[in-house]
């Protein structure tokens, strides 16, 4: 409960910085969803639109309208007749405060996907003794990611049918029978169903979260809005490791750990008033009229609502159904950006080291606590630089942000395998030198990683997706996503221990060297392919 105040209370300290930092700048605004042209796009600062390149129509800049872009009826729609004049009730505030309940699913999402990573340490060996090989270790890893991906690419029937908000309701569910089972299971195989329970609620989080977000969102925190879910999920990855940290000697410490994913997910069934329907899917079902009295009360002063509410309708009316998998699929370049884009953030190494932290910085001479609490400072600074980026993403612009990341992550690793494989001696006292420039290169590492394709990549995923095709485009995408952090998570410890020939150490350095090869080449697809 504190501990959430005060990331809210920070978090909307900062947002207003940024809005106060916004002021002044003149952008040039046009209709959401309507097709944007190329004068339209140069006049746009720090948009990212993927329009012109694969032949889409962004639709995600809703209410403040371009009047010559969008086509008006000649009559006003009479299910908003009642609704004119009608005052806006909401606040950025306001907005702000439902991005962090609905963000509650992505904190699980760091949580969960996170949690193994303190109970299978050599500290908890005592209480989980068949956790004793690299090969079951992945395994549990690994459930729970192959769950994830069975829930991202299921969700469109439901979340048509029932819309994303009930949805992500019934989603908490899964969370916390998987959170029960995984506290007190008897056996591994039981552990595994648990595991993979839990990954199926994470893959639908995966894709619900930034949908909702880009829902509530408006034009001018649309951004910061979209960083959010990255924001929640490393704050989960962070606490999941303080947790660890806190009962690593307790008896029944790996319980605590495991199943104090549950209370999340209650703390969010419980708030879950606070979210609201989702306009757009109560457009494309015909209830014109509660969609535009959602918005009203959402919406800050100043915000033309009906327009937004118009442009939806238009939208829809050209693509009165949602597109199938074959139309998604017809447009190639969208798709091979979507996916090549996930397999830069997963298999640049991230969740390796994030899952397997505590191991990666054992093998670099780290020992005992030491190995812990340099997992713990990895995690934070995760949080903090994602949390950095939250006001500056709309004014730098989404390519800048993705190439600087990229170049940070390449530059650390090169530097990391060099620290890891150079001989050095280090005399008895005295701390081993490539043990602490190991931390630090790890952390450059990460911080790299979270300003660019930690933060930015979520938000890009609802961006570059037309409305027609964006249930089915995010479900790809994301279910991509999960399928590269699957294999990478099942090959990491069987990759270390080959690569090094037994010398997990070596090893370890010949993996930063494949993870900076695959970084270098995500620098070049994103320099030539995302405008």
């Amino acid at each position: 409960g504190p501990f959430f105040a005060l990331f809210f209370c920070l978090f909307s300290h900062l947002t207003y910085a940024g809005e106060k930092c916004m002021q002044g700048v003149s952008v040039r605004k046009r209709s959401p969803y309507s097709p944007i042209s190329t004068t339209d796009r140069s006049a746009e600062e720090g948009a990212f639109n993927m329009s012109d390149q694969v032949g889409m129509e962004n639709s995600r800049d809703r209410g403040h309208a371009n009047p010559m872009s969008t086509p008006m009826p000649d009559e006003e729609d009479p299910h908003l007749i009642s609704l004119l004049g009608a005052e806006n009730k909401g606040s950025v505030g306001r907005i702000w405060l439902m991005s962090f309940v609905i963000g509650l699913a992505a904190f699980l999402f760091g949580y969960d996907t996170a949690n193994l990573n303190g109970p299978l340490s050599p500290g908890f060996n005592a209480s989980i003794t068949f956790a004793n090989s690299s090969t079951q270790v992945g395994i549990l890893q690994a459930a729970a990611l192959a769950g994830a991906g069975i829930g991202a690419m299921t969700l469109n029937l439901p979340a048509e049918a029932m819309g994303p908000r009930r949805a992500l309701l019934l989603n908490n569910i899964p969370y916390i029978v998987g959170s029960v089972i995984s506290a007190v299971y008897p056996n591994f195989w039981l552990l595994l169903v648990g595991r993979v329970i839990i990954g199926y609620a994470v893959g639908n989080a995966s894709v619900l979260v930034p949908m909702l977000l880009g829902d509530i969102s408006t034009p001018a925190i649309r951004g910061r809005i979209g960083i959010v879910n990255q924001l929640m999920i490393t704050v989960g990855i962070f606490v999941a490791q303080l947790i660890f940290f806190g009962v690593e000697d307790m008896k029944i410490g790996w319980q605590i750990a495991l199943g104090i994913g549950a209370v999340p997910a209650g703390v969010q069934l419980g708030l879950f008033f606070l979210i609201p329907n989702s306009a757009s899917w109560l457009v494309k079902k015909g209830r014109v009229e509660e969609a535009a009295a959602v918005l009203l009360k959402i919406r800050p002063p100043g915000h033309d609502t009906m327009q937004e509410v118009r442009d939806m309708q238009a939208a829809r009316s050209k693509s009165a159904k949602t597109a199938t998998w074959k139309q998604l699929f017809r447009e190639r370049r969208l798709v091979f950006i979507a996916i090549g884009c996930m397999a830069a953030q997963q298999l640049s190494g991230i969740n390796a080291v994030m899952y397997y932290s505590s191991t990666l910085l054992k093998n670099a001479g780290l020992i005992g606590r030491s190995a812990v609490i340099g997992s713990l400072s990895i995690t934070a600074l995760n949080v903090i630089m994602t949390f950095v980026t939250v006001p500056i993403v709309d004014r730098a612009g989404r390519k800048p942000l993705l190439l600087a990341s990229t170049g940070v992550m390449v530059a650390s690793l090169i530097a990391l395998a060099v620290a890891l494989l150079v001989p050095h001696q280090v005399m008895e006292g005295e701390s081993d030198p490539a043990a602490i420039a190991s931390v630090a290169l790890v952390m450059l590492f990460v911080a790299g990683f979270a300003i660019g394709l930690g933060a930015v990549l979520w938000p890009l995923l609802t961006e570059i997706h037309p409305d027609d095709l964006r249930p089915k485009g995010m479900s790809l995408s994301l279910a991509s996503n999960w399928s590269f952090n699957l294999i990478l998570t099942l090959l990491v410890p069987t990759l270390i221990s080959g690569l090094g020939g037994g010398d997990e150490k070596k090893g370890s350095a010949y993996l930063f060297i494949i993870f900076c090869v695959v970084s270098a080449l995500a620098f070049v697809f994103l320099l030539l392919l995302v405008p």
